[in-house]
């Protein structure tokens, strides 16, 4: 379970990151 939890915290702000770029882009 940890490790999925580490996985999310890593991937998330991958996710978020390319939103604001979308939304800069926009």
């Amino acid at each position: 379970a940890l490790g999925i939890v580490s996985d999310a915290g890593a991937f998330l702000p991958m996710v978020a990151k390319e939103i604001q770029k979308n939304t800069r882009a926009t």
